[in-house]
Formats: C-alpha cells, structure tokens, sequence
C-alpha cells in the first residue's frame, strides 16, 4: 500500500477511534472525522464506503493477531488434536487482543450504542471456540444450544470485566471458560451414552 495512502487510512481509524471513546455510535459523522483528521469527505470516500467500513477494518486489525494464533495453533497441532490446549490457547489469545485494545473493546461492552459492532466480537469469539470443539453426531444436535449457552455467561463475565463488577482477572476468567467447557463437554458425552 502506498505510504500517503497507508497515512489517510491510519489518520480516519486513530480520528475514528478517539472519537467513539466520548461520543455515541450515533453521533459519529464522517463530517466530524474528516474535519478531526484534517482531510475532505471525498478523500474520506476514496478509502471507506462509510464509517461501518471504517470500523470493519479497525474490527480485522485488532484480531489479526487473534488470527494469526490460531493459524499457528493449526499448524503445530491439527484441529481437534489437543481440544483442552487449543481452547486454553485461544482464550489466552482472547485475553491478549483485550489487553491490547482495552479502551475500545470496554467502549464496544459498556456503550450500548456500540451493540452492532460489539456483535462481531461476540461472533468471532462463538466461531473460533466453535471451530476447535468437536462433536459427535449425537452431540451435534444440542451442541450450538449449549455452546450459546456457556459462551453467553462467559462473555457476560468479560462484560462485567470491563464494567469493573467483580475482581477476576483476565486470567480467573480464562481458567472459568475452560472448566465450563470441560463440564459443557462432559455433560454432552454422559448424555449421549445413557441414550
């Protein structure tokens, strides 16, 4: 990507970032951003459709790391290998990409102007545990229930995290995640062998 290019883009995401720290999804305007960023709205237009495109790409930054994590944990191990490795690493990576991105991720759980976005977080989370968990043809059935289930109290845990409602560490919630699955995982198992 050319450098002048690759500056414009960085000026519209770090003026787009700032700005959803005070004000609401709302009251964003490509107006305000442009004016901020010191650019024109058809500069702005050059690069992004809109600031939902704008927030796609700041979406795929932040978890290209995430990505590249599970790529590498493919590589050294195969899917389905070592479930309960996999899954500790994948919420470990989780847990690196909040740290890095604590501000905008807190703003995305505590804003509910942000809901939308907030919701590409929440898929992302559901497919990458989802990937590395596998089932039985008897368990495929209630799996996506369950799963829902124990992911919805998970993220609830990671909500409260960034309200500052409870002690737990990042960490306290990976090692919770886990023994939640673990016992989702179980139940399924226990229930399919008394059918």
């Amino acid at each position: 990507m050319d450098r002048r290019i690759r500056k414009t883009k960085d000026a519209i995401k770090k003026t787009l970032l700032k700005q959803m720290l005070v004000l609401k999804y709302n009251e964003l305007s490509v107006s305000g951003i442009c004016e901020e960023a010191d650019i024109s709205r058809r500069t702005f237009y050059l690069h992004y459709q809109d600031i939902d495109d704008v927030f796609r790409q700041i979406f795929e930054e932040i978890n290209a790391p995430l990505y590249r994590g599970m790529e590498e944990l493919e590589r050294l191990y195969g899917y389905g290998e070592n479930e309960e490795y996999e899954l500790g690493e994948i919420f470990r990576l989780i847990n690196e990409t909040i740290e890095n991105n604590t501000a905008y991720l807190t703003r995305l759980a505590t804003e509910p102007s942000y809901a939308a976005v907030q919701t590409r977080h929440i898929v992302l989370m559901k497919k990458l545990i989802t990937t590395h968990l596998k089932y039985t043809e008897t368990e495929k059935d209630m799996h996506s229930v369950y799963l829902d289930y124990y992911i919805s109290g998970i993220l609830e845990l990671y909500f409260q995290w960034y309200r500052h409602d409870h002690e737990l560490s990042l960490n306290d919630i990976r090692s919770f995640a886990l023994d939640m699955l673990r016992a989702e995982r179980t139940y399924l198992r226990n229930r399919s062998t008394e059918e």
